[in-house]
């Protein structure tokens, strides 16, 4: 008992007199953003790029805990996912980071929605203030693979220009050809408060 009390006592002194307090643990579990390597502008994204096994990624990266889930579609079109989709609840993991733009980080997240079946990850591109708080998001790329299939990728220019790319189809067995093919194409930018819009007018890509 007393060997507890002498070591329980020698262990407060320490960290009386090492300076710890609960500010500095809370500062080192902060992100080093110089760290985080960026990816240069303009990209464009294609379906064979597309993760199948996003194993590697579930890592104690201290980047997912800033990811917000629960995203829902911008687009207005009737697309397959819009009518079977269940907004993600569960955790997201870091991909990629992109420039900054207007003091705001522009991240990409993966993940997968273990809801919908016949689906790859979903990518995910969200917009960070400086206190690492989510200010807006946008789903950019996803694909399902059956008879009715869906397909997103995206381009994005140095300005920030965002262009989604939707196609889907359905595969008539008895004629062995797609039929009900649609293609759909949606601009979207970045304002100054980093919320993301809708825009008519964009430069092609």
């Amino acid at each position: 008992m007393k060997v507890e009390f002498i070591l329980s006592f020698v262990i407060f002194v320490f960290l009386a007199t090492s300076g710890y307090s609960e500010d500095l643990a809370l500062t080192s579990n902060k992100i080093d953003w110089k760290k985080v390597e960026i990816e240069n502008l303009p990209i464009k994204f294609k379906t064979k790029n597309h993760l199948r096994d996003i194993t590697f990624l579930k890592t104690k990266n201290k980047i997912n805990n800033i990811f917000s889930n629960k995203t829902e579609f911008k687009i207005r079109q009737d697309i397959l996912p819009k009518k079977y989709f269940y907004p993600h609840e569960g955790k997201g993991y870091f991909y990629k980071r992109l420039p900054d733009f207007n003091d705001k980080k522009i991240l990409i997240f993966i993940y997968e929605n273990e809801k919908q079946e016949y689906y790859l990850p979903f990518y995910e591109l969200q917009v960070i203030n400086k206190d690492d708080k989510v200010i807006d998001k946008l789903i950019v790329a996803g694909a399902k693979e059956y008879e009715c299939a869906w397909n997103r990728e995206f381009a994005i220019d140095s300005n920030y220009n965002i262009t989604i790319f939707d196609t889907q189809s359905c595969y008539d067995f008895e004629t062995e050809k797609e039929t009900d093919i649609k293609e759909y194409k949606n601009h979207f930018y970045i304002n100054k408060r980093g919320l993301i819009e809708e825009k008519k007018d964009c430069p092609k890509i």
